[in-house]
């Protein structure tokens, strides 16, 4: 059994608006995305989730 987090409306918003960042996140592997998306979920400001986003081109998430 897989455990299947909804996307964060934080994390969707800010990957519509990072084309390279949201290639990047559907990419990757199920599981490098739920991980991407728990760690949204502790993410506690629109400025904040913008420049974890911008992160995910920059480096691999797992």
């Amino acid at each position: 059994m897989h455990d299947f987090s909804p996307l964060p409306l934080g994390l969707y918003l800010a990957l519509t608006d990072d084309k390279e960042a949201s290639e990047k996140f559907f990419s990757l592997p199920s599981h490098a995305q739920q991980s991407v998306i728990r760690h949204a979920n502790q993410v506690s400001s629109p400025m904040e989730m913008r420049q974890y986003v911008r992160n995910l081109q920059e480096k691999e998430m797992l």
